[in-house]
């Protein structure tokens, strides 16, 4: 039984996590071709944090009556932190489209700046 129950999760958690790759994917689209004709604007504090070579992971999805909430970790690189506010309110935006009534939650954000291996 147990073994159903985390197949199935990681199933829903794999979907779901295509699904924020395929928005990140489209807000990086938008952030390299931005500018001040474009009809779609992301903010500029989502596009450096989305710039800063960010990795968006799905830790978990939950389901409630109202609609589903995600947590997830983000891993970026930067010289200085990052809010990532902005960015979480264009993903919320962008998954809205797909699964409605959506929240997010980010577990912890990270930045990996500096490289070990850099040498200054």
């Amino acid at each position: 039984m147990m073994g159903v129950i985390s197949e199935d999760y990681s199933k829903k958690s794999e979907g779901h996590q295509k699904l924020v790759d395929m928005v990140l994917d489209d807000l990086k689209y938008k952030c390299e071709t931005l500018n001040s004709e474009s009809d779609e604007i992301v903010s500029f504090d989502a596009c450096e944090l989305i710039n800063s070579d960010l990795k968006v992971q799905v830790v978990d999805v939950k389901q409630y009556d109202n609609g589903k909430s995600i947590l997830i970790l983000l891993k970026y690189k930067n010289y200085r932190f990052i809010d990532e506010d902005s960015f979480v309110y264009e993903l919320r935006d962008g998954l809205k489209k797909w699964v409605g009534n959506i929240k997010i939650e980010v577990e912890d954000s990270i930045n990996i700046f500096p490289d070990k291996d850099r040498q200054w």
